[in-house]
């Protein structure tokens, strides 16, 4: 539910604005891959499925939002009326570069060329550019709430407006948020988007794997067993995830509960 999502906190008020209804329509919609699965023309009948993708990283999004705006032949504006009074955003720095946040890793080497070869081998029996897409697809229909609550976040949050100047800005959202979405769908769903990933992936598993190695690994992927293994695994490990959290999470809902508790009876008891 994006307007549940965005009001996720106490800090973050209820926002007027969520992606219109033929935007809603069209990421409930959005294909499975269109090419064949690779288990299909391995003769398996079990395809890939679709990860659970729940949270976005706040670095993603914040990567998703600057490349939709960065294609946009003109900025969006707010209305005429707020203009004047709106100072523009403040621009967010580099993921790399905010405080706290881990360096990013090195460049790894370039591998050898039959490496590549390997790699890429080892990719395609893991059906890696299925699971790829239908994990972009999953975060592209998840897009709108996450962005409703990340800008909602940042307008309350991360900005130096004045109360007035904050309603303004939300009044005047509905539109430039619901063309951001389309265009932040359309970059989570490029085809490009694979095989930006996958010519991202195989120098890091050259790195990780010496020859040899990658050749053990295609070989297995391409038994039986290791094709089993690909859905099996994931599906196991979510299972697992499932069973522990059954243990932890009351506790943590208890823990939750009587933390906002105490802080409501502080605040009602100086009334």
């Amino acid at each position: 539910d994006a307007s549940g999502a965005a009001t996720t906190g106490s800090a973050v008020p209820s926002i007027p604005w969520t992606a219109s209804a033929d935007t809603r329509k069209a990421t409930s919609a959005i294909p499975p891959a269109t090419a064949a699965s690779r288990a299909s023309e391995k003769g398996s009948t079990k395809a890939p499925a679709i990860p659970a993708v729940t949270t976005i990283p706040a670095t993603i999004m914040i990567q998703v939002i600057e490349a939709a705006a960065a294609r946009r032949s003109g900025a969006t504006r707010v209305a005429s009326s707020a203009r004047s009074e709106v100072p523009a955003a403040p621009t967010p720095a580099p993921a790399a570069t905010a405080p706290g946040a881990p360096p990013a890793p090195p460049a790894p080497p370039p591998p050898s060329p039959e490496a590549r070869a390997l790699v890429k081998d080892l990719l395609d029996a893991m059906n890696t550019r299925d699971t790829l897409t239908k994990t972009f697809q999953a975060i592209a229909q998840s897009l709108p709430g996450q962005m409703q609550a990340a800008m909602a976040r940042q307008i309350e949050l991360g900005s130096n407006l004045t109360p007035e100047q904050k309603q303004k800005v939300r009044e005047a959202m509905p539109q430039p948020f619901d063309t951001a979405v389309r265009e932040a769908i359309g970059i989570v769903t490029d085809p490009k988007l694979v095989d930006q990933t996958i010519d991202k992936m195989i120098p890091i598993y050259a790195s990780h794997y010496t020859v040899p190695e990658l050749k053990q690994l295609v070989a297995f992927y391409k038994t039986p067993v290791g094709m089993k293994s690909i859905t099996a695994t994931p599906q196991a490990n979510g299972e697992s995830l499932q069973a522990v959290s059954v243990g932890f999470q009351p506790k943590l809902n208890a823990l939750m509960e009587r933390t906002l508790k105490t802080q409501i009876d502080l605040v009602t008891a100086k009334k």
